[in-house]
């Protein structure tokens, strides 16, 4: 829990970081290519992890500096600012216009839907979104990544990615966020659209744990598995419009996946290839750990049902 500060106080505070971490910012712009790619600057991660794993804004100087190149805590903390930042605008905004305030808190509302065919995400799991900078043209670029937790086949996806995440209009008129985005055939307009979509397995196992990106977004890293038979970890290097439905056409159908059964291992994929690699964890599965990216050192960690935890090193 953040303890809230006075605006005094997390001004001295802030004048302080900035003073210890001026002269290494610099630094680390310069290096910002060992984990961010020149297509995707200033890529904003989030997966299951986002609320799992705490960086203070506020704390000893040695715990600040030991932190200050892990990309996870740069983000943390520029989403606490986001936070606050809208916080204080909805404040100001619920003074100056208290007649409105019935309506801000009238709640979500869902905006769209599209079937992921006979699965879902398994519960308590999550998808892994993907965002450039926060203003408004680079949002509509944001993609979003869900497990589906059924076996895959080629009329089945196992793991889809969505873009146009912001439409939300009506059909043909849609008055969303990126509602003025580009018409292609099969389009309803209103709904958000397949970026790609795969049935990935070797062993015929599920995707029931939540999947993690890369920090330019370009591969992704998930389990497959078969209860009681085996854990397998897969990197994807997703290719945009695999298995898109470009024949009936329809931009909404993600029952048309491409299907991978073989993997590039022992090496990596490489970015945009739309392959993916396959790591065998043992003949235990995985119902419940997710993988957990350290993305300063490529290592992913992740569990299986009998508590066992690997170490997977050159992830990405």
């Amino acid at each position: 829990m953040r303890k809230i500060v006075s605006g005094v106080c997390l001004a001295m505070c802030a004048l302080c970081v900035l003073t210890v971490f001026g002269s290494p910012a610099r630094g680390q712009e310069k290096d910002r290519g060992k984990w961010q790619s020149k297509e995707h600057p200033d890529g904003i991660v989030l997966d299951w992890s986002r609320r799992h794993v705490v960086y203070p804004l506020i704390g000893s100087i040695d715990s600040l500096v030991a932190v200050q190149h892990d990309p996870r805590a740069i983000l943390s903390w520029q989403a606490a600012e986001r936070e606050d930042w809208h916080r204080e605008r909805s404040r100001r905004h619920i003074r100056d216009h208290d007649h409105d305030r019935d309506e801000m808190d009238s709640g979500l509302h869902r905006d769209w839907a599209i079937s992921l065919g006979g699965g879902s995400t398994a519960p308590s799991m999550y998808p892994a979104k993907f965002g450039l900078d926060t203003n408004a043209t680079a949002l509509c670029t944001d993609f979003v990544v869900f497990p589906v937790n059924i076996a895959g086949s080629s009329t089945q996806p196992n793991i889809v990615a969505f873009d146009n995440l912001y439409s939300g209009g009506t059909s043909g008129s849609p008055t969303g966020l990126c509602g003025s985005r580009a018409v292609v055939a099969g389009d309803d307009r209103s709904s958000a659209t397949t970026k790609w979509f795969y049935d990935i397995h070797v062993s015929g196992g599920l995707v029931t744990t939540s999947p993690s990106l890369s920090m330019d977004g370009t591969k992704v890293a998930f389990v497959e598995s078969v209860a009681g038979a085996s854990t397998l970890f897969h990197v994807l290097a997703w290719k945009i419009g695999d298995g898109v439905d470009s024949t009936t056409p329809n931009s909404q159908n993600v029952l048309k996946p491409k299907v991978i059964t073989t993997s590039t291992d022992p090496l990596a994929p490489a970015a945009t290839s739309g392959t993916a690699s396959s790591l065998s964890l043992g003949s235990t599965g995985d119902t419940l750990s997710s993988p957990y990216v350290d993305f300063t050192n490529d290592v992913a960690y992740v569990g299986n049902d009998n508590g066992v935890l690997f170490r997977v090193k050159n992830v990405f």
